[in-house]
């Protein structure tokens, strides 16, 4: 399920990750990218795109450094371009990621990154 903000980059395929505290599939399983018709869990469910393949879940993590910069690992690896990244997951830019990260979850945030097809 995907909020408002989030809805047309992943019908138009802009948007082909998502980052989730806890991945509920593997790679090769079909995704059903939904959103809620109206009000969450008193409405159906429609989907953003017809079935994708998950090609990817791994480890992320979010975080601020000593300099209050901001600080991007998946795989344990550093993201040289976290602007890039961003855009990737339907943000604006990585400040946009980091608000959004800052007022939503709590960080340093833990967590998988999902992506797909």
């Amino acid at each position: 399920m995907f909020q408002p903000r989030f809805q047309a980059a992943v019908a138009e395929g802009r948007k082909k990750q998502t980052i989730r505290p806890k991945a509920r599939c593997k790679p090769g399983d079909e995704l059903s990218l939904r959103k809620w018709k109206a009000k969450p869990y008193r409405s159906i469910q429609l989907p953003l795109l017809p079935l994708v393949i998950c090609s990817a879940v791994r480890p992320i993590l979010i975080c601020i450094d000593p300099w209050q910069r901001l600080v991007i690992r998946v795989n344990n690896v550093l993201v040289t371009d976290p602007d890039s990244f961003a855009k990737d997951d339907g943000f604006t830019d990585a400040n946009d990621l980091r608000a959004w990260f800052e007022a939503t979850h709590e960080l340093p945030f833990e967590g998988e990154l999902i992506e797909w097809k």
